[in-house]
């Protein structure tokens, strides 16, 4: 088996035998599409579909380089694995060790233990699974993770770990199949992702089995023959169809496109094309300008370096610091950029073997030593002392832990029944039963509903599941499929009946169910998992109709069993994650009044869908919260030294304290 071989075409049929300066240009492209959607520049709201672009390339260069190896007769793991430590170990750590100590001088105790509890995990190249386990990738309700962008060398990294055993699982028993089984566990790994980008979406984002046909698709343009017969004007065409899908999907799909599943099969094959195609062309030409393949030769540092930059900034400025800061941000992520690929990156990887100047022990001391710095952080819990009381008093406040029961709070993959749904103790007579049915936002007010129905001798009953609104017959677009929200709305109605329930408080973060401006046709064609009718989904008009048939649906239902119905409208959300933004002032010696947001923006958010709540029931049946959190034109976000938020549009104990006198008839 020793002169075995991997299934190649001829080497004159192969023109990937050499540096190619258009791959080296296309990762330039791929790192600007990624800095740009972060930096939230411009119309590039899919820009994170460059880390699709990278995981190809890496397929296809990582593969080339092996079966050229088998070649020439001279592969070996260990010199692989090397080659691998050698790019990947050295500008990492020290981007890990800068955040490190810079997160322990800006970040909050609580989000520095996250940092440090991320590092030992990015440290260990399993970053991907603890963030799968952590955070999502698109989440908006709490601060950004420093680290978060890691996740990726995660799964590059396992890749490397896995795919050469692979290939040398082909050479040696079938190396005339190379194609065929290669491309067998692309399919399969596709599969995977299209079914678990429905059903469990995280996962299915974060680790390498459903992200593994990206990185085989690279391998396949290597490992397949070569269409020796295909004409100049074919190439080209071929490689201007994969800039363009490349462009399209960078620009119209967005963080609501269900991820990676169907929609990934855009970028994955354009870049395809181009890696295929763009040799000779003018997508070539373009690719291989001197100024993009240098961009290329430092995008990894461009990525390591981008994220905890930005990140930082916005996290002691604000969301929207303004283009004059986010050009300041830009300036020091190039200059980062350079000094990491100049003094890091290229010595380390260009030395065969490592000069005494750029021992790899001294890398992993580093690495040892980043790791106990993290160890200690997390048990000295982010070490409170350096942060003012005040400021560690509003920070803690951003949880609903101690607001609230989370065990009565439902949410994907529970299927909850008429038997598990809470209610209060009651320590004398009930004198009726009050239903509070919503969201994650109804959860939030059942402390202040508790305290009244102890005070009126009622009974509450609690039914809250995360991202459903209370209203039936209706699903929510781009939620999994283990999302049960039509099942208990159901569910809900049938226990008002049957425990005669008389009054019941309906909220929710009403337009968070609405047709988003932001989604094109292409995003909706790329979501296989919504229906047309589905809140959320569909066309804008249509959307509407769906959620004001849908909650006349609900009143109506609630009114023929026997209940009075209390709709709330919305509560305004903030601009920023308010216990950050607090404590933030709190340490910078400021008003902590200025963290607001105006009514005029909560009225234009939340607007459309604040008029069909409000057209639903009598103005006596209505409640508008805004009218209790908002004064003179402004909605702060705290209150004598209290947070009214938990995040941006969730409220704290003390926040639903403040609707106790509009959530009076729902008592009576």
């Amino acid at each position: 088996m020793d002169d075995a071989r991997v299934s190649l075409p001829p080497a004159a049929a192969r023109p990937h035998d050499s540096w190619r300066p258009d791959v080296e240009g296309l990762r330039g492209v791929a790192a600007i599409l990624v800095v740009l959607y972060h930096s939230r520049i411009g119309v590039f709201h899919g820009g994170f579909t460059g880390v699709d672009i990278f995981f190809v390339v890496s397929g296809f260069v990582i593969t080339r380089q092996i079966v050229l190896a088998f070649d020439r007769g001279h592969f070996s793991l260990e010199w692989f694995l090397l080659r691998r430590v050698r790019r990947l170990l050295p500008a990492a750590i020290a981007m890990v060790a800068v955040t490190l100590f810079i997160g322990n001088l800006v970040l909050l105790p609580t989000d520095l233990v996250n940092l440090a509890e991320s590092s030992i995990a990015v440290l260990a190249w399993v970053g991907n699974s603890y963030f799968w386990r952590q955070h999502s990738y698109f989440a908006d309700s709490g601060p950004e993770l420093p680290l978060l962008h890691m996740w990726s060398l995660g799964v590059e990294a396992q890749f490397y770990l896995l795919f050469p055993f692979l290939l040398l699982a082909v050479r040696r028993w079938s190396p005339r199949h190379a194609v065929s089984l290669v491309g067998a566990v692309a399919a399969i790994s596709l599969a995977l992702s299209i079914w678990g980008t429905h059903q469990h979406p995280g996962a299915s984002f974060y680790l390498l089995p459903t992200r593994l046909w990206e990185f085989l698709v690279g391998a396949l343009i290597v490992l397949r023959s070569q269409d020796a017969a295909v004409s100049s004007r074919v190439r080209t065409g071929l490689a201007f169809l994969g800039a363009a899908a490349m462009l399209v999907g960078a620009i119209c799909l967005s963080p609501q496109t269900p991820y990676p599943g169907i929609a990934a099969v855009l970028p994955v094959l354009a870049t395809a094309l181009v890696v295929s195609f763009a040799p000779g062309t003018p997508v070539g030409r373009l690719l291989s300008l001197p100024k993009i393949v240098a961009i290329g030769a430092a995008s990894y540092s461009l990525y390591l370096w981008h994220w905890p930059v930005l990140v930082f900034m916005r996290y002691r400025l604000g969301p929207d610091p303004g283009p004059v800061l986010v050009a300041f941000a830009l300036f020091a992520v190039a200059l980062l950029t350079y000094l990491s690929w100049r003094l890091i990156e290229t010595p380390y990887r260009d030395s065969a073997p490592l000069g005494r100047s750029y021992r790899m022990s001294d890398v992993l001391l580093v690495a040892a030593a980043c790791t106990l710095l993290s160890v200690l952080l997390i048990g000295l819990d982010g070490r409170p002392g350096r942060i003012p009381p005040a400021a560690l008093v509003l920070d803690a406040q951003r949880t609903l832990h101690g607001s609230g029961d989370d065990r009565c709070h439902a949410g994907p993959p529970q299927v909850v029944s008429i038997g598990e749904l809470c209610r209060s103790d009651s320590a004398g007579a009930v004198h009726g039963r009050v239903l509070v049915w919503g969201d994650s936002h109804a959860y939030a007010i059942v402390p202040v509903l508790s305290a009244m129905a102890a005070e009126h001798g009622k009974e509450l009953w609690q039914a809250t599941y995360s991202s459903c609104p209370p209203l039936l017959g209706v699903d929510v677009a781009r939620m999994t499929g283990s999302h049960h929200c039509r099942e208990f709305n159901d569910m809900v109605v049938r226990a008002v009946r049957q425990f005669d329930i008389r009054s019941v408080v309906l909220t929710s973060y009403w337009s968070a169910y609405l047709w988003d401006p932001a989604l094109n046709p292409v995003d909706r064609w790329l979501d296989p998992y919504s229906t047309r009718d589905a809140l959320g989904g569909g066309h804008a008009a249509a959307n509407r109709r769906n959620f004001e048939t849908a909650l006349a649906r609900t009143v109506a239902a609630l009114q023929a069993a026997g209940a009075e119905v209390l709709v709330l409208r919305e509560v305004p959300t903030q601009q920023e994650f308010v216990p950050v933004a607090l404590a933030r002032a709190v340490i910078d010696g400021q008003d902590v009044s200025r963290v607001a947001t105006t009514l005029a923006k909560h009225m234009a958010r939340s607007g459309p869908a604040d008029s069909i709540v409000s057209r639903a029931v009598t103005p006596g049946q209505l409640m508008d919260p805004a009218a209790v959190l908002c004064s003179e034109g402004r909605c702060p976000a705290s209150l004598d030294g209290q947070s009214l938020y938990i995040d941006a549009h969730h409220l704290s104990a003390a926040g639903a304290g403040m609707l106790r006198a509009g959530l009076e008839p729902a008592f009576k």
